[in-house]
């Protein structure tokens, strides 16, 4: 079976909560880092990736997408009990990523989560 994983940093990772909400059923897990979401889209983003896992890396440390602003989507994930793991470090905005993609474990965790399918197959047309 094939396993999809969606990933981006900074402006990719508001990619992969906006991507990953659009059609949380392709995916087999997500994994944004120094994100950052559009609050008017927080309730449907937690709504559509509760049954995704989803691997956040944020940092204390983060001006240009500060993790005060996350802390509030990652709160509406709990609510709806979303599958959520978070890692906060102290990296500026732009070398977050580096120590989370030299290390396996973000890797690791991805290959944990195997795809199941979370869209219904379409139904054929009727004709009548």
């Amino acid at each position: 079976s094939s396993r999809v994983y969606l990933t981006g940093v900074s402006m990719g990772g508001m990619g992969c909560w906006e991507l990953g909400m659009q059609d949380p059923g392709l995916f087999a897990a997500v994994a944004p880092i120094a994100a950052y979401h559009k609050s008017h889209l927080r309730s449907e983003i937690a709504e559509a990736l509760k049954s995704t896992p989803i691997f956040a890396v944020h940092s204390h440390k983060d001006a240009t997408c500060p993790l005060s602003k996350e802390k509030i989507l990652y709160e509406e994930l709990q609510r709806v009990r979303a599958l959520l793991r978070v890692d906060l470090c102290n990296h500026s905005h732009t070398d977050m990523h580096k120590p989370h993609m030299e290390d396996p474990t973000i890797f690791e965790w991805m290959l944990s989560h195997p795809y199941t399918p979370k869209v219904p197959v379409a139904t054929p047309i009727r004709r009548w």
